[in-house]
């Protein structure tokens, strides 16, 4: 787990850099990964192609100093400073280049999270992470599980309405109980026992796992926001390498259909072998 701080903005075609008028129901992101320990201000790790940040000029290896008159010296979140704007705001970066000071002008476009994750996870191998089913105490790692399909579903632990996402996954785990297929949720509320807790008020039909406790401030490749009721879908194939990485919310679990279409193809691969 990395310690840079996903605040990240990609768009679906990076020619779309400078809205015509914002709009106050579509999220935003600055565009970067950036980590709070800083010399003078808050480091840039990465910049993500398309995004306002990269629009505005900024590159990884800046320190910001101040967005919008606001400073942002070490330890600052900048996810407070960012999420009230709208899509279209200018936004003013003063930001330590080089060592010399300079200004750069950003314009705030959409967030989307689901080529966020894309772009993080698929055609890679999956990354390497322990999760702990609650069940039965079993350690599922991710990177070491080769000759079966896994279809996870990981969500943030303040998120009850997730409970029902991932449950949609019910009936494709019971059509396929006989199959290599792992099929399991995730969520990085630490212990079992808390875990335990969370299932008590949110029961989820299928099995389900604790993952390593995050801390707010550090990234997850599973999450484009940690704090967003969604779940993200993600289908690993026999080999090991993510083939889909979907992130559905309460109103678009009809998306759920990709997800299982992604893990049946996945399965054809495997049983040809």
């Amino acid at each position: 787990m990395n310690r840079w701080v996903a605040a990240a903005l990609v768009v679906a075609c990076a020619s779309v850099a400078h809205p015509a008028r914002g709009d106050d129901k579509v999220p935003v992101w600055l565009g970067i990964q950036y980590s709070t320990q800083g010399a003078v201000g808050i480091p840039v790790g990465h910049v993500y192609e398309g995004s306002a940040a990269s629009e505005a000029g900024l590159v990884p290896g800046d320190e910001i100093l101040e967005i919008n008159g606001v400073r942002t010296p070490p330890g600052t979140d900048l996810r407070p400073i960012i999420t009230p704007m709208k899509v279209g705001e200018k936004v003013k970066l003063k930001v330590l280049h080089n060592g010399k000071l300079a200004t750069l002008d950003a314009i705030m476009l959409p967030r989307a999270d689901g080529e966020i994750v894309q772009r993080r996870l698929v055609g890679k191998p999956a990354p390497e992470m322990s999760i702990t089913r609650a069940s039965d105490g079993a350690q599922i790692d991710l990177a070491a599980m080769k000759g079966k399909v896994a279809v996870l579903a990981f969500f943030p632990p303040s998120c009850d309405t997730c409970a029902s996402i991932v449950s949609a996954l019910g009936p494709w785990a019971q059509a396929h109980d006989r199959d290599p297929v792992l099929v399991l949720g995730a969520t990085p509320i630490g212990e079992v026992a808390g875990l335990k807790a969370f299932l008590t008020r949110n029961p989820i039909v299928v099995p389900v796992g604790a993952m390593p406790e995050t801390n707010p401030n550090e990234d997850s490749p599973f999450f484009a926001d940690p704090h967003a009721e969604a779940v993200t879908f993600v289908v690993i194939d026999g080999k090991g390498v993510v083939r889909l990485a979907s992130i559905l919310t309460p109103d678009s679990t009809d998306e759920l259909d990709d997800v299982c279409v992604a893990a049946e193809r996945a399965l054809k691969q495997l049983k040809r072998r």
